[in-house]
Parts: structure tokens; C-alpha cells; sequence
């Protein structure tokens, strides 16, 4: 079962959008092993799939607290 987050994108009309944890973050290369969990990126930037202003900003935080 694919873990997703629904975040709205910040155009004007703020529409929700899924999106896939598994597939935001692969590849994932770990350059250090002595904290795991600053192999994710600080934060993605999505396009928004309704509509073509709105940007879905996915953050570090979002991820790990969602993963618990």
C-alpha cells in the first residue's frame, strides 16, 4: 500500500493533491550514515496537478512526521 500526504498547492484556489511518499523520494542516495533521516531532502517542489500557478511544497518535516 503506497503512504501518501495530501497537501494543498498555494495557488489561488488551493486545490488538494496527493502525493506519493515511496515515489517523491526514490532515488534517495545516502551520503552520510551517521544520521539517516537527512538523506531526504530538505524540501520538493511540485507542480500542482490542477491546475498550472499552484506549487505543492513537500518538506522534510511533513514526511517524517507522517512516517511517525
Amino acid at each position: 500500500m503506497a503512504r501518501t500526504l495530501t497537501i494543498r498547492c498555494n495557488g489561488p484556489e488551493q486545490h488538494e493533491n496527493e502525493v506519493n511518499i515511496d515515489a517523491l523520494f526514490t532515488p534517495c542516495f545516502v551520503v552520510r550514515e551517521d544520521s539517516p533521516g537527512d538523506a531526504l531532502p530538505r524540501r520538493r517542489v511540485l507542480d500542482c496537478k490542477e491546475c498550472s500557478s499552484g506549487k505543492v511544497i513537500v518538506t522534510r518535516e511533513m514526511v517524517k512526521e507522517k512516517l511517525g
